[in-house]
């Protein structure tokens, strides 16, 4: 039996060919204290938060107050370019029913006669 435990030491384990690391002690976490914040440095913070949410409330809507002008200035722009074509189609039939051809035809055709006594000149 002797020479099994010796046949046994004569063969060390793999755990034992490694050096042994001594250990460590364990290092104490420090745990991180709480900051307390001064009064002021709350409502500062709160303070420049509001005011930065009030800005960008207004951008917001400035932008949109300047959409519904611009699409009522375009609707405007539409309006006045459909009047300024009825207006010279208007011209147009102006044009045409006060030619003095047709004006006299007209007459004819209504029943008067030019009498040529009648008839001034004016300059």
């Amino acid at each position: 039996m002797a020479q099994t435990a010796r046949k046994y030491q004569t063969y060390p384990t793999p755990l034992e060919q490694s050096p042994k690391q001594p250990r460590q002690p364990k290092q104490l976490v420090a745990r991180k204290q709480r900051v307390h914040y001064s009064l002021f440095e709350v409502f500062f913070v709160i303070g420049i938060l509001a005011m930065g949410l009030t800005m960008s409330l207004i951008i917001i809507q400035n932008s949109i107050a300047l959409h519904d002008v611009n699409t009522k200035t375009n609707q405007l722009q539409r309006d006045i370019q459909a009047q300024i074509e009825r207006n010279n189609e208007l011209d147009a039939k102006i044009l045409e029913l006060s030619n003095p051809e047709r004006i006299l035809k007209k007459a004819e055709e209504l029943g008067l006669m030019i009498n040529e006594k009648n008839i001034q000149v004016i300059r």
